[in-house]
């Protein structure tokens, strides 16, 4: 009776492991479809497809991350927001808030705007959301750095590499593949050709290219 017990509770686990995994299975295949739907251009599909990845319970950063790129191209800011949110106890903070501080933006929340721009900064991030970040506060208060000393140039040298699987680094760029190696170069110089940033004429020389190496797999993290 014991070995039957036995027999029959592995049984259970392996259909229970079975149909798990099925489900997995399927829901990765909704997550891909719905990156082809984004790419093409159909975000109504992409938007279907990934929060059906959601409903058969596949849970990664870069699903919620997708959908709210999709949230955000929809007009659907809250919905973006909350999704964005779910990002900040992760590595990738400093870019929810950015992503964050857009839709604020996009409401025309200044005030939450400004806060979620200057959590960017507080987020210990990369060289390019700093520089994103700090544009936008620039914009929404242009004598933010009015008492600082006035440099009539700048400039920003950052070659790095990494790894992602993310479908838009930020809303309006989408890189071509799911999960990826790369390695990425970033130039910018600024020169004030009279006046400062609060009044004045300025030149700007930006350059950023990002290479991705060969990838065959698609993984969902």
């Amino acid at each position: 009776m014991r070995r039957l017990l036995t027999i029959a509770l592995v049984l259970c686990l392996a259909l229970s492991t079975a149909h798990a995994q099925e489900h997995t299975t399927e829901a990765k295949t909704l997550f891909r479809a719905g990156i082809q739907a984004f790419n093409a251009g159909d975000l109504d599909e992409a938007r279907r497809l990934l929060e059906s990845a959601v409903s058969k319970g596949l849970s990664s950063r870069s699903l919620n991350y997708n959908l709210g790129v999709v949230y955000y191209k929809l007009g659907l800011y809250e919905e973006a927001e909350q999704t964005f949110r779910t990002l900040i106890p992760t590595r990738q903070k400093a870019l929810a808030y950015y992503n964050i501080g857009l839709t604020a933006l996009a409401r025309e929340n200044q005030d939450a705007a400004t806060q979620a721009f200057q959590n960017v900064l507080a987020s210990d991030p990369d060289d390019n959301l700093i520089s994103l970040a700090t544009r936008q506060l620039e914009r929404l208060d242009p004598t933010m750095h009015a008492a600082s000393p006035r440099k009539r140039w700048a400039g920003l040298v950052s070659i790095g590499g990494g790894y992602e699987d993310n479908v838009a680094l930020f809303p309006d760029t989408a890189p071509r593949k799911l999960d990826s190696g790369f390695v990425e170069t970033l130039a910018a110089a600024s020169y004030y050709l009279y006046g400062d940033s609060s009044a004045g004429l300025r030149s700007d020389i930006k350059f950023y290219s990002r290479q991705y190496l060969p990838s065959t797999r698609l993984t969902c993290r």
